[in-house]
């Protein structure tokens, strides 16, 4: 744990199997853990307040430095512990693929459909309650039936007059971004779904043609899923034994990327 370089002593690290001295690393005290809690405190009402695309772009940062330092850590890895270093590799490799994730998430659009009941003629009205939303982010509503995207500033309301009769779900969603939406943009997000139907398998529903492929990748970033389908509507895609956890879906296909964590239990 290094705080401002505020340690006033250290602890030696030795090389596991020649006895070698590699470097040192600061030896942290109660008030070093106390502190650091405090900056963790710090950095989250600054985190609240920064917009998705400077946290995509510090991520994407971390992603070129460890890309550019991948043998220097690689090496590190493999000194200082009991791993080869085709293991230390992976290692570095995994924490490349959680950031990449990591940033790729933070840039999703999140999109949640609205429930309305109305007859033809009448005018709706939607006005979200808007708060503790973070700086830089948009909020849109969006009309699938006019394939149109309003956005809502200011506590400005969405209205529109209902030319036919509607119940329930499937013509308005709400979506929130650092960007601006597009018919294209959410196309992804509203028109597939990705769910284990069993334990062992992995079904993708609304890839209507072409060739997407799809990777798998646990909490840590390690890819445990790495292949590709011809689409038809619903494709089913076995899945090898996985631990009880959280994963993370990347599938990619003719008309973009869609990033979905899923559970297996």
């Amino acid at each position: 744990m290094v705080i401002e370089k505020t340690h006033a002593s250290t602890v030696s690290v030795y090389n596991s199997f020649t006895g070698d001295k590699i470097g040192t690393v600061p030896q942290s005290s109660k008030q070093d853990v106390l502190d650091a809690l405090n900056l963790a405190k710090k950095g989250e009402a600054i985190g609240r307040k920064m917009p998705a695309s400077k946290r995509i772009a510090i991520l994407k940062i971390a992603v070129i430095i460890m890309e550019r330092e991948f043998d220097v850590l690689s090496n590190l890895i493999a000194t200082e512990g009991i791993k080869t270093l085709v293991q230390a590799r992976k290692e570095v490799t995994r924490a490349i693929n959680t950031m990449q994730l990591s940033a790729e998430e933070a840039g999703r659009i999140i999109g949640a459909t609205i429930p309305f009941n109305a007859v033809s003629g009448s005018e709706i009205t939607i006005t979200p309650n808007i708060t503790n939303i973070p700086t830089g982010i948009k909020i849109y509503i969006e009309d699938k039936e006019d394939e149109s995207f309003t956005l809502l500033e200011n506590s400005s309301s969405f209205r529109t007059t209902i030319s036919s009769d509607m119940k329930g779900i499937g013509r308005f969603y709400i979506h929130t971004t650092s960007g601006v939406l597009g018919t294209g943009d959410i196309l992804l997000n509203n028109n597939l779904s990705v769910y284990t139907s069993t334990r062992t398998n992995l079904r993708v529903v609304g890839v209507q043609k072409g060739i997407a492929s799809i990777q798998l990748f646990d909490i840590l970033g390690k890819q445990v899923l790495n292949t590709s389908f011809k689409g038809s509507n619903i494709n089913d895609i076995v899945l090898p034994f996985l631990n009880n956890g959280i994963y993370i879906v990347n599938l990619k296909t003719d008309l973009g990327i869609l990033n979905k964590k899923i559970s297996i239990k």
